[in-house]
């Protein structure tokens, strides 16, 4: 990879990995609060966490790749192309562990999105906000390797 474009996505990562940084703080408040408004409040987050690391991979994607598709299954399809090395061309974002996390956040984005008027189930919030919490204390590191592995250095 050239310098420039490295240093163009080099750019790009770190704004979108300051968004993430700063859904996770709103996703710490959200927490505290109880009742309905709090339940709500912390889905939203939730879901706005989801679309920062699909931003993140979307970014990731059109850099090495040249396109992605918007077609039917583009969010599963872009999230199962992050956990898998393109040879020749990037290594993986991510390992199956963090897909699995992130598949889960993306489920719930989904329902989030299209369940117009259905009620947020407290306890399937809960489970997915525990993956959120899992992916936390690693993904500036897959970020790192990831971005360490295609620079031109």
């Amino acid at each position: 990879m050239e310098a420039e474009r490295f240093i163009a996505l080099r750019v790009d990562i770190e704004a979108q990995v300051a968004e993430i940084d700063a859904i996770y703080l709103r996703l710490d408040s959200r927490r505290e609060v109880d009742g309905e408004a709090g339940t709500e409040s912390l889905a939203f987050q939730i879901h706005n966490l989801y679309s920062a690391f699909e931003e993140l991979f979307r970014v990731i994607a059109a850099t090495f790749e040249n396109h992605v598709d918007a077609g039917g299954g583009y969010h599963i399809e872009l999230l199962k192309r992050m956990k898998v090395s393109v040879p020749g061309v990037r290594p993986a974002v991510i390992d199956s562990r963090a897909f699995q996390s992130l598949d889960s956040l993306r489920s719930f984005r989904h329902f989030f999105r299209h369940a117009y008027g259905s009620p947020i189930d407290s306890k399937k919030l809960d489970l997915v906000y525990e993956d959120a919490q899992r992916i936390r204390p690693d993904y500036r590191r897959w970020i790192e390797s990831f971005l360490s592995k295609v620079s031109p250095e």
